[in-house]
């Protein structure tokens, strides 16, 4: 044998060895009694409960009861098909520690009953029950499914979920209140540098001439100028000088000599 076949045929035995569960049919017959078909199911197993109608006439009652494994494991009945047409033919679900507790039933022309679960480690008995002999192939039929299911599993998921819509709800509140914070107390810009800073604080809402109001801009700082001194200048500086504004010349009562008219010039000398 070549080598690809031996790798081959060690992966299917290993394949076939390593799959696990089982399958098994249970029917609702003249072999069923009330009372002594009791099964452990585990997680890896699944039951299926055939009832065909014409036989057994269910004048007798009949049921089977079945107990998880584990006491973090429940048992689940779901309905795979269900057609009740004889209204004294009954199918009924009991829970309970020993499954004596009615919990559902289900008789003529009901639709297909959703999936029902004992709680953990709880049993779970499914009985068919008729008050007529007279069953036939037009009372109806149904396939009930029956398997386990992990409640430390579906806790954790539950937790998970719990978890994280609570974590959503606080990033929410604290987007929030920073937001809040935010708008009761506005920023603050300082301007200079050493000893000698300006904190001008801004504000939601500023006026300017002319009536109007500015709703949503700040309102701008004062003149950061600095003056001869070094010091910080809280307002504008007053505009400068136009130019110098030399006396007249010449004055009044003065001639264009520079001597009053009434006095005349010195006579120049020699």
């Amino acid at each position: 044998m070549k080598m690809w076949q031996q790798i081959t045929l060690i992966t299917v035995i290993y394949l076939c060895t390593s799959v696990s569960g089982s399958t098994e049919y249970l029917d609702f017959d003249k072999s069923c009694d009330n009372y002594l078909n009791s099964y452990t199911i585990y997680d890896d197993e699944t039951y299926y409960i055939r009832w065909k109608g014409a036989k057994p006439k269910l004048y007798s009652p009949c049921s089977y009861t079945f107990s998880p494994f584990d006491t973090d494991y429940k048992v689940c009945v779901e309905a795979v098909d269900l057609s009740i047409n004889d209204c004294s033919v009954k199918l009924q679900y009991y829970g309970g520690l020993i499954g004596s507790l009615l919990k559902r039933t289900y008789s003529c022309f009901d639709s297909t009953p959703d999936k029902f679960c004992g709680d953990a480690f709880d049993d779970v008995k499914v009985k068919l029950s008729a008050t007529s002999s007279s069953s036939s192939s037009s009372s109806g039929s149904f396939t009930l499914k029956v398997t386990t299911k992990n409640t430390y599993n579906a806790g954790i998921v539950a937790g998970a979920v719990v978890g994280g819509v609570v974590f959503a709800i606080f990033v929410v509140l604290v987007i929030i209140i920073v937001c809040r914070r935010r708008r009761l107390h506005p920023g603050t810009v300082v301007l200079g540098s050493g000893n000698q800073q300006q904190v001008v604080t801004s504000t939601a809402t500023s006026s300017y001439a002319g009536g109007f109001s500015n709703q949503n801009y700040a309102a701008p700082p004062p003149y950061p100028g600095i003056d001869n001194s070094g010091k910080v200048m809280n307002s504008y500086p007053p505009p400068p000088t136009t130019g110098y504004n030399a006396p007249q010349y010449p004055g009044t009562g003065y001639n264009a000599t520079g001597y009053s008219a009434n006095q005349c010039p010195p006579y120049p000398a020699n």
